[in-house]
């Protein structure tokens, strides 16, 4: 909207609905991305298993299924799809399979139940011009510039996914938003100590009507919320890097690893040194 201030000066402002509320408080985190063409190998790199990031895909020829415990889905050519975090999959491929390719991490996507689940949207026609353009942002490397310029082409290709949220969904993350300052804190600190009366006290509540209303919430109490985290930032480690399971327990919060292999083997169905086996980022 707009409003006049005198003949020769316009001020725009922007509405703020619960949508684009998500638009601000969006966290994006690329971790690869790129082309794969005529591949025929995916069942036999990816198991059955789930992943703690989003995989973006375009599709531009060939076909492949994703299984899922709900169900069978076909990936087609000329529509984009994400595949959730944490929803466990594997693929069947019945033939070459081309498509772009990008996975990232959202903490605030991940508690929107629409993104919990397979999307399938009809690619906009800029898709694969988008895609090339990561591309060679990607190959430049390092620097501010190609990181945000990756950072921007990724929000133009989640807007249509941004735009298709149900009411439903919006009203749960209207619903959430009392708690946005927590969450936040907890994302950022969820390798130290973390006390669910210290976090009520955050709202000025205490520490039962605060562990209620953010059940209701979110759908899980908050120690659980705060383990969930803490097993996203140990299966990124495992997958990206080269620590040691201990070390990645210390680095996550825990100083007991054998304690941390058993909660994670809870949380994902995997020993910490399976999940490492078996996944693959670059896929």
């Amino acid at each position: 909207m707009d409003n006049i201030i005198n003949n020769n000066e316009k001020a725009y402002f922007f509405t703020r609905s619960t949508r684009e509320e998500i638009i601000v408080r969006l966290d994006l985190n690329i971790l690869v991305g790129g082309v794969a063409r005529n591949k025929d190998d995916l069942d036999t790199l990816h198991p059955f298993g789930a992943d703690p990031f989003y995989r973006f895909y375009y599709v531009t020829d060939g076909a492949v299924d994703l299984l899922f415990a709900d169900g069978r889905y076909s990936l087609r050519p000329g529509y984009m799809y994400l595949i959730p975090v944490s929803q466990p999959f594997r693929y069947i491929s019945p033939c070459n399979f081309t498509h772009y390719w990008m996975h990232f991490c959202s903490s605030q996507l991940e508690k929107i139940e629409f993104f919990q689940h397979l999307i399938e949207l009809p690619a906009p026609a800029n898709t694969e011009v988008l895609m090339l353009d990561f591309l060679r942002v990607a190959q430049i490397g390092t620097g501010i510039q190609p990181f945000m310029e990756a950072d921007i082409i990724l929000r133009r290709l989640l807007i249509p996914f941004l735009e298709s949220i149900p009411d439903e969904p919006l009203q749960q993350i209207e619903g959430q938003n009392r708690f946005y300052s927590v969450i936040d804190y907890i994302n950022r600190n969820a390798t130290k100590p973390l006390s669910i009366s210290s976090l009520a006290a955050m709202l000025r509540m205490n520490r039962n009507d605060f562990s209620a209303d953010f059940h209701r919430a979110f759908g899980i109490p908050p120690k659980q919320y705060i383990c969930k985290r803490r097993m996203g930032q140990a299966r990124m480690l495992l997958l990206s890097t080269d620590l040691s399971v201990k070390q990645i327990s210390y680095k996550v919060g825990y100083d007991n690893e054998f304690y941390f292999s058993r909660l994670f083997k809870k949380y994902t169905g995997n020993s910490p040194s399976d999940f490492r086996k078996h996944s693959n980022l670059g896929t």
